[in-house]
C-alpha cells in the first residue's frame, strides 16, 4: 500500500485527510450479502484497531495463517488495525479439530444485548443475531456495538489444505470478526467469497465494504 503523502501510524502509512479527502458463520449467507449486522466501536479515526490472541501455536501453520491475515487485513487502505497481543483481547484466534462438519472456519461475534421485565432491564453478552445485509446496518436498539469476537479453523479439513488456502480463511474469518458478509452481488472479486479462490488477501472489493462499514478518513473507491 503507498500514497503520494502520509504520515505514520504504528508503522503504517495513513493519507492525509487535507490531500486524499463462517468458511461461514452460524447463519447462512444471502447471495447479495455484504455484511452480518452491526460493528465494533469507531470513532471515525484513522485506525479502527482491535486486539486479537493468537491461541494456534500449537500448530505453527495455523498460527502463521491467522498472523497472516491479520497482517493481510492491516495492509489494506482501511481503517483495520488487527494486532496481536499475549493478554486480555478483542478477538480470540484458535483452532478445532472437528470431523462432524465439513467447514473450514467459523466466526463467532458478542454484543451487549439490553432484556427487560417488568421490573427493570439489564444487560447481557449475547451471540449476535446474524444477518445478511447488502448495507451496513445497527443490530437494533437493544443491541450494543460488538464486546468480543473468535475465530476458529478446523485442523481436520484444512490440515490437508495448502498453507495458501488456510491464510485464504483465516484472512476470510477475519473479515467476518469485523462484521463483513458473504460478497456476491453477483461475482465480486472478493476474499469473502467461499471456497477456493486464486487469491488469499482482501480485494479492493473487500475495502470498499470495509470503509463503508466504518467510515471515516479512508474512503476506497467502488469495485467489484
Amino acid at each position: 500500500m503507498s500514497f503520494v503523502s502520509g504520515i505514520t501510524s504504528r508503522t503504517r502509512r495513513l493519507p492525509i485527510v487535507g490531500l486524499l479527502l463462517l468458511a461461514t458463520v452460524l447463519t447462512p449467507m444471502a447471495a447479495s450479502a455484504h455484511y452480518l449486522g452491526g460493528s465494533w466501536a469507531y470513532g471515525g479515526g484513522f485506525l479502527l484497531p482491535l486486539s486479537y490472541q493468537n491461541q494456534a501455536g500449537g500448530f505453527p501453520a495455523y498460527s502463521s495463517a491467522i498472523v497472516q491475515g491479520a497482517s493481510n487485513w492491516y495492509s489494506t487502505p482501511t481503517p483495520s488495525d488487527l494486532y496481536s497481543t499475549g493478554g486480555s483481547a478483542n478477538i480470540i484466534a484458535n483452532t478445532v479439530w472437528d470431523t462432524s462438519s465439513s467447514y473450514w472456519g467459523v466466526t463467532h461475534l458478542y454484543a451487549g444485548q439490553q432484556i427487560c421485565f417488568f421490573f427493570g432491564c439489564f444487560t447481557i453478552n449475547s451471540e449476535i443475531p446474524y444477518g445478511a445485509y447488502t448495507n451496513p446496518t445497527s443490530l437494533g436498539s437493544a443491541w450494543t456495538n460488538y464486546w468480543s469476537g473468535s475465530i476458529t479453523l478446523n485442523r481436520a479439513t484444512l490440515d490437508v489444505e495448502s498453507d495458501f488456502t488456510r491464510i485464504k480463511v483465516a484472512t476470510h474469518e477475519l473479515g467476518h470478526v469485523q462484521g463483513l458478509g458473504h460478497a456476491y452481488t453477483p461475482n465480486c472479486t472478493s476474499v469473502m467469497q467461499q471456497g477456493y479462490l486464486a487469491f488469499n488477501r482482501p480485494q479492493a472489493h473487500d475495502s470498499y465494504d470495509f470503509d463503508r462499514l466504518y467510515p471515516g478518513y479512508w474512503s476506497a473507491p467502488y469495485a467489484c
